[in-house]
């Protein structure tokens, strides 16, 4: 028979591995995206500037499947421009001019 307090334990490790893998899965879906933008910008717009995860950029609400990024990068005619960018594993890559 299992005491009260080794099945508290056991919840406790459950729930930190759950947190530990969710954390872990959204670190590593960063560096993907991140990885796959800079590809994409650079293959059809020009040089990546930066890329940052915004999670309440425009289209966030009601959108759980795909993660918002804030690109900027200097387009082939030289000039800097700024772009929200929708990504997901299947839907691909998605921008939205601000």
């Amino acid at each position: 028979m299992v005491s009260s307090s080794q099945g508290d334990l056991g919840g406790i490790v459950l729930l930190v591995l759950v947190i530990t893998l969710a954390v872990s899965y959204r670190i590593a879906a960063y560096f993907i995206d991140k990885r796959r933008i800079a590809e994409y910008f650079l293959r059809k717009h020009g040089e990546v500037n930066y890329i940052s995860w915004e999670p309440f950029g425009p289209g966030w609400l009601g959108d759980n499947l795909n993660r918002i990024y804030h690109v900027g990068y200097v387009g082939q005619d030289g000039d800097s421009r700024r772009v929200f960018v929708k990504i997901s594993l299947l839907a691909g890559i998605h921008t939205v001019k601000f």
